[in-house]
């Protein structure tokens, strides 16, 4: 049975997302798995991370413009845009990391490199 501390442990590690492991068949599969995203949907880890560099740069051409133009203020669309999707995005990659760091996730790999 399973003490408190270890049942914590495994549920503070996908508090945004997780690795969806029935899509990890191959060694490529696991060096760019499909990564789900809680309420949002899922992934590959490599689209993820283009996602959040895109929503990055929108942010600072946004910042960029409002600063050429006194009119337009962009401090609560920015807001919205962090609450509504980066958390989450950022959240999830760094449960996936975490995740694929494991013992577990490494020597699924590992085998799967070896079946090659």
């Amino acid at each position: 049975m399973r003490n408190f501390k270890e049942f914590n442990e495994l549920t503070e590690a996908a508090k945004y997302g997780s690795i969806d492991m029935e899509s990890v068949k191959t060694y490529e599969d696991a060096l760019d798995p499909e990564v789900y995203i809680f309420s949002m949907g899922t992934y590959p880890l490599s689209m993820l991370k283009r996602r959040i560099a895109d929503i990055l740069k929108n942010m600072e051409d946004d910042m960029r413009t409002s600063m050429k133009n006194d009119k337009l203020q962009y401090g609560e669309q920015i807001q919205n845009e962090i609450d509504k999707r980066l958390k989450y995005f950022i959240g999830a990659l760094a449960d996936v990391e975490k995740q694929m760091k494991t013992s577990q996730y490494k020597r699924r790999t590992t085998m799967l490199k070896n079946k090659r």
